[in-house]
C-alpha cells in the first residue's frame, strides 16, 4: 500500500513538471499517429495536428469520440469544399466541421418557424407600426431544386447599375479576397455607433437549438439601445439592458432545444415582455443564459422569478414591444427588409445550413458549395447589407450576426451572405422584427 502511495506521489510530481504545451502534446500524440495512419498524406504536418487539437476539444467538450471512418469521411468532405471555395471566403478546419452531424443539427434549431396552419406566404403585424414602410411588391423567383436564382431587377437603393457574378465562380476561380472592396455598405454598429458595443455582443447558444430565442432577445436587446439613441439616450452596456434568451426560451412558448418560432417570441413580448439576462460567460442579469459551447442541455422550465443575484423582480424587470411584424414566401420585398434595417435597426431572418457553413471563419461572402449537404434551419440576426467588388465582379450581402461561439466561427461570430439570390432559402423564409418600448 505504501508503495502504490509513493509510486501515486511520484507520478503526480513527474507530470507537475510538465508546461501545459507539454501536456497537450502528449495527450495528441495517439491522435497524430492515428490521422497518419487513416490519412496518409492527405493533410499536411501542420493540418494534421490543427485537426488533432480540434478533435481533441470535441472530445473532451462535448465527450464525443470521433471513429476513423468518420475522421477520413470529414477530411476527404473538407477538401472537397476547400477546392469549389478556392478562397473566396474563410473557410477553415473548425471545431463546428468535424463535429458528428446529430450536434450540427443542434446549430440550428429553426425548423419548426412555420406554426400549424400558417401561410407560408403571409405577412402580419400587430400594434403601431411606425417608421416602417408599406410591405411591397414581393421578389421575383426564388429557389429552383435547390438552385439559387438571380432576381428579375436590381435593388433601387443601390448607386449605380450592379453587375451579377452568375458565372464568376466558373469565369474567375482564382479570384481571391485580398483584391475584394466594400461599398453601399449599411451597418448598424456603425449608423448607431454608440450601440455598437451592445450589438457586437454575442449569446452562445451552445448544443441547445435555441437560435430562434437567442436571435429575438439579441434583436430586442439591441432595437431597445437603437430606440433609446433615436431620443439622444444613451444606453449602458451592462446586464440592465441585455435581454434574456433563457426566458424566451424558457417562457415564450416558441419552442425548445430542438426547434422554434421567432414569431412566436415577438407577440410573446408584446403581450408579457421580456426579462434581462446575459449570456453564460457573464452570466447577469434577471435570467442569464445557462449552457456553455459544449456542455449537456435541456428545454429549462419557465420560472416566474429570477436569479438569487439579481435585485429586481422578474415583472418589474420585463420590458415589452408596442409593435411587431413578420413577412413570409413570396410576401418578402427585400427592399423593404434593407429599409426596415436602415430605420430601425437588426431583423431576424431565416436560412438552411449547410455544412461548409461550419466551416467559415474570417471575412469574405458566404455562397454555397456544391458539395455543401444539408442540415438544418437557423435564425439569425440580421444588422446590415453591402456590397463586395472583386476585380470588378459585384457581390450583394446580408451582414449577420450568428449565435455561435465567437472564436470559432466568423469574423468574431458575424458573417456575410450573399443576398438577392435567396441563397440558402434566407429570402423565401420569414423575417421578423419589433420596435421595443423605451
Amino acid at each position: 500500500m505504501k508503495i502504490t502511495k509513493i509510486f501515486t506521489i511520484l507520478l503526480l510530481l513527474y507530470f507537475a513538471s510538465f508546461t501545459h504545451q507539454q501536456i497537450i502534446d502528449i495527450l495528441l500524440g495517439p491522435i497524430l499517429n492515428l490521422l497518419n495512419s487513416i490519412l496518409g498524406g492527405l493533410l499536411n504536418i501542420d493540418d494534421k495536428r490543427k485537426l488533432a487539437e480540434i478533435l481533441l476539444k470535441i472530445e473532451r467538450e462535448y465527450s464525443v469520440k470521433l471513429s476513423p471512418e468518420e475522421i477520413k469521411e470529414k477530411v476527404d468532405h473538407f477538401l472537397q469544399l476547400k477546392t469549389e471555395i478556392d478562397g473566396k471566403w474563410g473557410f477553415e478546419m473548425t471545431v463546428y466541421f468535424f463535429l458528428p452531424k446529430e450536434l450540427q443539427i443542434k446549430l440550428g434549431g429553426g425548423n419548426g418557424w412555420l406554426s400549424p396552419g400558417e401561410d407560408p406566404n403571409g405577412e402580419f403585424h400587430i400594434g403601431e407600426v411606425t417608421g416602417t414602410p408599406k410591405i411591397g411588391p414581393p421578389l421575383e423567383g426564388g429557389p429552383i431544386n435547390g438552385e439559387q436564382e438571380e432576381p428579375d431587377e436590381e435593388s433601387p437603393l443601390e448607386e449605380e447599375p450592379v453587375e451579377t457574378n452568375k458565372t464568376y465562380n466558373e469565369e474567375h476561380p482564382r479570384d481571391k479576397r485580398a483584391s475584394c472592396t466594400y461599398k453601399n455598405v449599411f451597418s448598424s454598429r456603425v449608423k448607431w455607433s454608440e450601440c455598437a458595443p451592445i450589438i457586437n455582443r454575442i449569446t452562445d447558444q451552445g448544443q441547445c437549438g435555441s437560435c430562434w430565442a437567442v436571435s429575438t432577445s439579441g434583436a430586442f436587446t439591441d432595437r431597445l439601445c437603437i430606440e433609446r439613441a433615436k431620443k439622444g439616450w444613451k444606453t449602458p452596456n451592462d446586464a440592465s439592458y441585455i435581454y434574456s434568451a433563457l426566458d424566451a426560451l424558457s417562457c415564450s412558448g416558441g419552442g425548445n432545444c430542438v426547434s422554434g418560432r421567432p414569431a412566436t417570441v415577438w407577440d410573446w413580448m408584446y403581450r408579457w415582455g421580456i426579462c434581462t439576462g446575459t449570456s453564460y460567460n457573464t452570466y447577469e442579469g434577471c435570467k442569464p443564459y445557462p449552457f456553455s459551447s459544449g456542455g449537456r442541455t435541456y428545454t429549462p422550465d419557465c420560472y416566474e422569478s429570477c436569479d438569487s443575484n439579481w435585485n429586481t423582480r422578474y415583472f418589474d424587470d420585463k420590458r415589452k414591444v408596442k409593435s411587431w411584424r413578420y413577412v413570409s414566401g413570396n410576401s418578402i420585398n427585400i427592399n423593404d427588409i434593407m429599409r426596415e434595417l436602415e430605420t430601425n435597426g437588426p431583423v431576424i431572418g431565416i436560412f438552411r445550413i449547410y455544412t461548409d457553413l461550419f466551416g467559415f471563419i474570417g471575412d469574405g461572402v458566404y455562397i454555397k458549395s456544391r458539395s455543401a449537404q444539408e442540415r438544418e434551419n437557423h435564425v439569425v440576426e440580421i444588422i446590415g447589407y453591402g456590397t463586395q467588388v472583386c476585380n470588378g465582379y459585384e457581390t450583394d450581402y446580408w451582414l449577420i450576426k450568428n449565435s455561435w461561439n465567437p472564436s470559432r466561427f466568423g469574423d468574431n461570430g458575424f458573417f456575410k451572405m450573399r443576398r438577392g439570390w435567396n441563397e440558402c432559402y434566407i429570402e423565401s423564409n420569414q423575417f421578423s422584427y419589433g420596435i421595443p418600448y423605451v
